[in-house]
């Protein structure tokens, strides 16, 4: 399994407890609420899956998870700092997903119709009056306006957006 296959759903904070549970700190909590029976953790650059024995939510955003065969907090403590991966195609979506949970796009590749490429989407600012999708490419930042009007079309399986943006907005940031 490689990333550009899944989505990133958190990252595992701490331990919880001598028992090997971990606190899973979660972007997307609609979507790890929906995982399966299993997920991948980055683990030295690599993917490997672990499966979930329970997992309990702790808030809207935290969960607290007990994965097979991790047993004491020692086991847990290795955990700690690894992120939480789900594959794509266990996952599927349509437009509105994406409007009302923005979240789903972080990673994803930004194509501009227009102009093509303009980098990876890493945040969403969620300011209630005007969202805004965070696009970086060679550590300059676009920011674009989070409108049903500008997506044209939303790949998953390839983890691309494409957008048609008003003119003169990708100059600005040139």
């Amino acid at each position: 399994m490689q990333k550009e296959d899944c989505l990133l759903v958190g990252t595992i904070v701490k331990i919880h407890g001598i028992h090997g549970e971990v606190v899973l700190d979660s972007s997307n909590p609609e979507i790890f609420e929906n995982t399966g029976e299993s997920v991948f953790l980055e683990i030295e650059g690599l993917l490997v899956p672990f499966f979930i024995d329970d997992w309990v939510s702790a808030s809207n955003v935290r969960f607290r998870v007990k994965f097979c065969w991790i047993d004491t907090e020692s086991a847990a403590k290795n955990l700690v700092d690894t992120h939480v991966y789900i594959p794509l195609k266990e996952l599927e979506f349509d437009e509105s997903d994406f409007v009302s949970k923005p979240h789903l796009l972080i990673g994803f590749k930004a194509i501009d119709s227009i102009h093509g490429e303009l980098g990876k989407i890493t945040d969403i600012i969620d300011n209630p009056s005007n969202p805004l999708i965070v696009i970086t490419k060679e550590k300059k930042e676009l920011l674009v306006p989070m409108h049903i009007d500008f997506i044209k079309e939303v790949k998953v399986p390839k983890k691309t957006i494409t957008l048609t943006l008003p003119q003169g907005l990708v100059d600005l940031y040139e």
